[in-house]
């Protein structure tokens, strides 16, 4: 047995998370989960479902481009490689940069967004001093009949 308890709530989510296969599972439930479905029918029969699922997600799976594979795996051994000596071979990716004026317009929605947020949050309490009533809810509808569109778009 192993130091790891599992019960059906957690392997449930272990199986729905990792799949049917143990070798997927975490190394540390492992021993637990299979003792688990050793033991309970059901959990057998919940495996049995997630292996055919897993089965139809794999045969789903397009076949990779092995050349696309080739260049991918070389590349990420040139960009991982440890350095041989002052003149070793690096390979740098160049990432994009951002226009300035695309970041500008890009920071300039984010703080209206936050004024909207912020509006939506601070309306109700600033209608609630004025008015002097205490329902915030009954605030927020007003608020909302009035700015929202009430006709479907």
């Amino acid at each position: 047995m192993s130091d790891t308890m599992i019960n059906e709530t957690s392997f449930i989510e272990m199986v729905s998370t990792y799949g049917g296969k143990p070798e997927n599972w975490p190394l540390e439930s492992r021993a637990a989960m299979q003792d688990y479905c050793r033991d309970n029918p059901q959990a057998e029969a919940l495996l049995g479902r997630e292996k055919s699922l897993d089965g139809w997600l794999d045969a789903m799976l397009p076949e990779a481009d092995k050349a696309l594979q080739a260049r991918i795996e070389a590349d990420m051994r040139a960009a991982l490689a440890p350095e041989v000596g002052a003149h070793a071979n690096h390979t740098f990716i160049a990432l994009p940069q951002a226009d300035p004026s695309r970041r500008f317009v890009a920071s300039a929605v984010t703080a209206l967004a936050a004024c909207f947020v912020g509006g939506f949050i601070a309306a109700p309490i600033a209608l609630d001093m004025l008015t002097g009533g205490a329902d915030l809810l009954a605030s927020l509808d007003i608020i909302s009949d009035a700015f929202l569109p009430t006709e479907p778009l």
